[in-house]
């Protein structure tokens, strides 16, 4: 029976996997490190922790005394060194990365990482006398007997006149310095006795002017132009009663500071005179994201106050951008009755111009503010598109009484025509929420029954296959934007042609780690995937 449980015990040691040592942990997750992160990354310790392993259940045959307790690999301890110019979600990929792989050894890991600032390596020599010989083997002999000869007389040495001469001209320059310095010295007091001897015999009213004047030199010195002192900014209600009377102006400064991303600029004047300033761009889908990210600017602004000098700043920034929109925009360009539509979308456009006639339709394309009849025309088919522009241009200039009357109607309708312009914006809210295949299906089914709508938004609308139509510098921008995780989240589930124009545009340092992970037999995730969907889609419609 003895016998027995030792052969079981024996054959359940031979069978049981070889442990790690720790050259072989060292090595490959060395190699895993340099194929990630070259010479900007390193192991810098590795250490096996063991267990006592348990006893056996019975007495080995022909040993008296209890045998010695065996120890087994119970824990792997690595400690990697990362250089701190390497981004910290990167790191952490590339620590998770050793882990995993380390781990398929059959012992669990635990990780030390440390980040430290690299120095830049040393240049490498290019000439090829720079490169290390091998050590030659040193044979020592005996010299040889040398006969006793008589010395020669030493050679007389030859006199160069160049070189002495340069020898005395280097041992003479501190003094030709001295004296070039005398001299200057002295041109500079012959001058000043100059300017004053000319100062003395000058009339009256020139000797004020040379007594208001400081020194000579520092007429010299000054010649440059004076800078112009900046100019006091406006009160806060004046600035408040340009910006509300001049609604056109105020619209415009404010579409193009967001499409700059001058969110800064933009939620500090919300802070400072109020949300009205940007009301008009309330429904603009070309700043739809840009006003979101003003908005959480302006939230953390208005948690601490502004200094007197931000204000200033801000008010003189403001002012300095509408006179310069009302020097290049003399005239209004929206009629007073009808600038209610300058907060209005193009949906609510639209909705607004299905409700009138046909004489008033024209009224309202000819006098409406150009972005909302652009849009509205890039709705129409182009046949239709060329009816609609030669009947503006045919038909009799408005009266009075039409403009009086369309800005009832303007009144009236109001509500309604926003009415359909939330719901377009309800629309594109459903598209983004609904999974990939289906959002083509949808777009399909819109293009028979709002065409026009499709047609208006189509570059804006937040589909899957927005990826294929977007150029290749909005991708590489979606890169820049999006975590490489959340990439890689997606692209598992993504379709081929996407998959395949993602990784043209992917930055070279991070394509060979994206193809490796997607190249590993790992299932997508559909939840993870339609969240990295929507923010990749996100990025790159902002980037167009």
């Amino acid at each position: 029976m003895l016998q027995t449980s030792a052969l079981i015990v024996a054959l359940a040691l031979a069978a049981a996997p070889e442990a790690p040592t720790v050259d072989e942990v060292r090595t490959r997750t060395r190699d895993l490190l340099s194929s990630m992160c070259g010479d900007r990354c390193d192991v810098v310790g590795v250490r096996i922790e063991r267990r006592p392993a348990a006893p056996p259940g019975g007495i080995e045959p022909g040993f008296d005394e209890t045998p010695r307790a065996r120890e087994l690999p119970s824990k792997v301890h690595l400690t990697l060194l990362f250089d701190a110019k390497l981004d910290a979600a990167y790191r952490k990929f590339a620590s998770d990365r050793v882990k995993q792989r380390i781990e398929e050894l059959g012992l669990p890991v635990e990780l030390t990482v440390t980040a430290r600032p690299f120095p830049e390596p040393p240049p490498i020599p290019t000439s090829a006398d720079a490169t290390p010989q091998p050590p030659q083997p040193i044979i020592i002999q005996p010299p040889p007997p040398v006969a006793q000869e008589p010395t020669p007389a030493p050679a007389p040495v030859k006199a160069d006149l160049e070189e002495a001469l340069w020898l005395r001209l280097i041992e003479g320059l501190p003094l030709l310095l001295g004296m070039g310095l005398l001299a200057w010295l002295v041109l500079r007091v012959l001058r000043r006795m100059e300017n004053l001897a000319f100062a003395a015999a000058a009339p009256p009213a020139v000797e004020e002017e040379v007594a208001a004047t400081i020194t000579p030199e520092l007429i010299e010195e000054s010649a440059s132009p004076r800078r112009a002192a900046p100019l006091p900014p406006p009160t806060r209600a004046a600035l408040e009663g340009d910006l509300t009377r001049h609604r056109g102006s105020t619209r415009r400064i404010f579409h193009r500071l967001l499409m700059k991303g001058e969110h800064d600029t933009v939620a500090r004047a919300v802070a400072l005179l109020g949300d009205f300033v940007v009301q008009d761009l309330a429904h603009d889908p070309d700043v739809r994201r840009q006003l979101a990210a003003a908005g959480q600017r302006t939230a953390e602004i208005l948690r601490a106050p502004i200094t007197d000098e931000e204000e200033q700043d801000l008010l003189r920034t403001v002012q300095a951008e509408l006179v310069a929109d009302r020097v290049a925009h003399r005239a209004e360009d929206v009629r007073r009755e009808l600038e209610p539509l300058l907060g209005w979308g193009p949906e609510a456009f639209a909705a607004l111009f299905d409700r009138l006639d046909d004489r008033l339709q024209v009224v309202l394309l000819r006098h409406a503010p150009g972005h909302l009849t652009e849009s509205f025309l890039k709705g129409l088919l182009p046949d239709d598109r060329a009816a609609m522009v030669r009947k503006v241009l045919d038909a009799p200039p408005a009266t009075p009484d039409e403009l009086a009357t369309l800005a009832e109607i303007i009144d009236a309708q109001g509500q309604a025509a926003l009415v359909g312009g939330y719901e377009a914006d309800h629309i594109v809210d459903l598209l983004d929420a609904l999974p990939a295949p289906e959002q083509d299906t949808v777009v399909t089914t819109l293009e028979s029954t709002r065409p026009e709508f499709v047609r208006r938004n189509l570059g804006a609308l937040p589909v899957e296959s927005a990826l294929l139509r977007v150029p290749e510098h909005a991708l590489e921008a979606a890169w820049a934007t999006v975590s490489v995780e959340d990439w890689i989240a997606y692209l598992r589930a993504a379709p081929d042609t996407i998959q395949t124009r993602a990784l043209a545009a992917c930055p070279a340092r991070l394509l060979d780690v994206v193809q490796e992970e997607l190249s590993m037999r790992v299932a997508a995730d559909p939840g993870r995937a339609a969240q990295a969907r929507r923010r990749i889609v996100q990025a790159a419609l902002r980037s167009v």
